[in-house]
């Protein structure tokens, strides 16, 4: 028997990612107060698997610097 409705709502952190924040307001079948959750939705999502040395690193923080610049 389940004793608590709620949403279930998955997180994954990434190294890098392009999206959008969202707050929404959720309410399940059966409780009375909404949920709200607050997340980041990724359009493009980079995961990096290997090591970036100190210069590497800067070079890939400038560059995001300059995507944000441009929207």
């Amino acid at each position: 028997m389940v004793s608590v409705l709620n949403a279930l709502i998955e997180i994954k952190d990434h190294d890098f990612s392009i999206g959008c924040s969202v707050t929404a307001s959720i309410t399940c079948r059966g409780v009375e107060e909404p949920e709200v959750h607050e997340w980041d939705i990724p359009a493009v999502g980079i995961e990096c698997k290997t090591y970036l040395d100190k210069t590497m690193l800067q070079n890939v923080s400038t560059a995001a610097d300059q995507l944000k610049k441009k929207t």
